[in-house]
């Protein structure tokens, strides 16, 4: 997976994560939003996707930076970065802005809306011109000139009516796909963007600096695409078998004989660090296509369900330990996103297997150890019937009670509410 493919991957997750773990819903994603004193903050994966630079005339959209040098902590004039723009190379020299991204397809405005930024630039030499331009969908092009603008270092806050915008060519304010400065810098120089927004009144759209509300709006918006796009083209993660073919319903019976062997492969269920991504996929393929799943049931076949089962059963038996989930959600152990990923993957595989009449009864080791960590150590939870220090804590939590997969999801659900 290129950088490109797991920036992308990242950025679908956290729109959906901020669907899914706030309340309430926006508008509809591309219009304005009443805020009110609502606050606008960064976020540096939308930086990463929708910062773009390239040659002026074009719009800076689908060019995905691929560049981690580019949010600049140390001078912001809004929350915690600004984003720099660095030209190392000659085709970056002359636009630099913001596109819709790769799933929000564009900007509904109007023409008595404003385009808000603040910009500094460095340059060992000065452009003739510097304009602000917009593209719309069909890449008519909308550009005034920034007055008094300089590459001297200085920031400059410009806030300028689309009604003053020029365009030969019919412009069209309501698909607004790209907003960027243009001016013909040199390789050396850096230029940097911060507060652009679009604003009538109240109505306030952010472009590199978004509401919640925003955020949680494009995320109900686009999530529809989103998945589709994920699962229509890779739906798996790492290395294991392609989910494609059970999502677009062609290769089922391959596709399931490669699962099946990666079961195989895979032994016992306790190899990984945390099954980062083991647990992933498990989710992916039991809630979308077993039995029970909820995008295309039924194409998993009975037999590969049944091994996966079996797989997740003992993949999770030991590291799902009731203690754990009667912690703190700020005890974070190790690396933030194992740590996260391990105790998701305790509140979903429980609520898998108390709707598994074959397992809703089964009784958990629930050691009292709770979590350990460590990377390069054992790629086993347990050697024979021995289970290893290494993987689990040293913990002493064991109360003597036995528990299902029923008591773990009720314990797992006030954990993450908690």
């Amino acid at each position: 997976m290129t950088v490109s493919e797991r920036m992308k991957l990242a950025y679908s997750m956290l729109l959906s994560l901020a669907v899914s773990t706030c309340l309430g819903t926006g508008e509809i994603a591309g219009k304005p939003y009443q805020t009110g004193d609502e606050p606008r903050v960064d976020n540096w994966v939308d930086a990463w996707m929708l910062a773009q630079s390239g040659p002026a005339g074009q719009a800076v959209d689908g060019k995905f930076a691929e560049r981690f040098d580019m949010l600049d902590t140390t001078d912001a004039k809004r929350g915690l970065f600004s984003v720099r723009f660095t030209l190392d190379k000659k085709t970056q020299g002359g636009a630099f802005g913001f596109s819709a991204g790769p799933f929000l397809k564009q900007w509904e405005l109007a023409n008595d809306f404003t385009v808000h930024t603040w910009i500094k630039a460095s340059s060992a030499s000065q452009p003739a011109s510097w304009r602000i331009a917009l593209y719309d969908a069909a890449g008519h092009k909308a550009e005034t000139v920034l007055a008094g603008m300089a590459a001297d270092g200085k920031w400059r806050e410009y806030s300028l009516p689309l009604a003053s915008m020029q365009s030969k060519d019919g412009f069209d304010a309501g698909t607004v796909r790209a907003v960027q400065v243009e001016a013909a810098l040199p390789l050396g120089a850096q230029l940097w963007l911060d507060d652009l927004f679009f604003q009538r009144g109240k109505d306030v759209l952010g472009i590199s600096d978004k509401t919640v509300t925003q955020y949680m709006s494009e995320a109900a918006a686009t999530r529809p695409q989103r998945v589709d796009e994920t699962l229509a083209t890779a739906g798996g993660v790492g290395n294991l078998p392609s989910l494609a073919p059970l999502y677009k319903g062609v290769d089922l019976e391959e596709t399931n004989r490669k699962i099946m062997e990666w079961i195989e492969k895979a032994g016992d269920g306790s190899n990984g660090n945390w099954g980062l991504f083991e647990n992933v996929y498990v989710h992916e393929a039991y809630f979308g296509f077993s039995s029970k799943g909820r995008i295309k049931p039924g194409r998993l076949s009975a037999e590969c369900e049944r091994k996966l089962l079996d797989y997740y059963w003992k993949h999770c038996e030991l590291k799902n330990d009731i203690a754990t989930a009667r912690q703190s959600p700020w005890w974070v152990t190790g690396s933030e996103n194992h740590d996260i990923n391990f105790k998701m993957s305790n509140l979903l595989s429980s609520q898998i297997f108390m709707h598994e009449p074959e397992y809703a009864s089964r009784i958990y080791p629930d050691l009292g150890r709770m979590q350990g960590y460590g990377y390069g150590d054992s790629p086993t939870f347990r050697a024979g019937k021995t289970v290893l220090m290494t993987k689990l804590g040293n913990g002493n939590y064991k109360d003597g009670k036995s528990y299902k997969a029923a008591d773990h999801y009720k314990e797992w659900v006030a954990f993450w509410k908690g």
